[in-house]
């Protein structure tokens, strides 16, 4: 009689157990998905690590992944930005489907060999964080026609004379950009990881 007590006991809370976490879930709004708004579709491009290795556009499909945009020679704003998106990293680092891609606007000093030192510098996962090079001209259009962000023009304010935005653009693994945001302000870095999660949760 004992023992089946106890089993009736153990058979309740495993029913019960799955309801509870469901509603502490709903609670906290775990299941809650942002509707997040469509600014575009980044266009096919191909781009090289610093691995030496092509990364092409569709590698991408199915993954979420944040673009960046720095260069190595950059002495103000770039390493600051840099160590936002180490703390990123580290907020998705088991994320199968995430990725972090720096975009070097400096392409034809930014080499792999020294893009690949410039990553060790922040700890850059080379699986997760991707940093890219390419022909200056198939960048800076990539830039200012795909993301639809400043780059590379006459007279920079930049003090190496590169023009480059600071923010972190959010596309998703239809390659649609889902997001704006500023990647030297915390708030909106705090923004820009939520709607991550939310898109990942998305994802398979």
């Amino acid at each position: 009689m004992a023992m089946q007590k106890r089993f009736v006991l153990f058979l309740s809370l495993f029913v019960f157990m799955p309801v509870v976490a469901v509603g502490v879930l709903a609670l906290t709004n775990s299941f809650r998905v942002h509707d997040l708004q469509v600014f575009g579709s980044v266009p096919s491009f191909s781009l090289t690590e610093r691995s030496g290795k092509g990364l092409r556009s569709e590698d991408l499909k199915g993954k979420v992944w944040i673009a960046s945009f720095i260069f190595t020679h950059c002495d103000g704003q770039c390493p600051l930005l840099c160590e936002k998106l180490k703390r990123v990293q580290s907020k998705f680092r088991f994320k199968e489907n995430f990725r972090l891609l720096s975009i070097t606007m400096d392409p034809t000093r930014d080499t792999p060999d020294v893009l690949k030192e410039y990553a060790t510098r922040f700890e850059a996962d080379p699986y997760k964080w991707l940093f890219l090079t390419g022909e200056k001209k198939s960048v800076d259009s990539l830039v200012q026609n795909g993301f639809r962000l400043a780059s590379n023009g006459p007279g920079g304010a930049e003090p190496e004379g590169i023009t480059h935005s600071f923010k972190l653009v959010l596309v998703d693994g239809f390659g649609r950009i889902r997001g704006y945001y500023d990647g030297l302000e915390d708030a909106s870095v705090k923004d820009l990881l939520s709607d991550t999660k939310s898109l990942l949760r998305k994802t398979f």
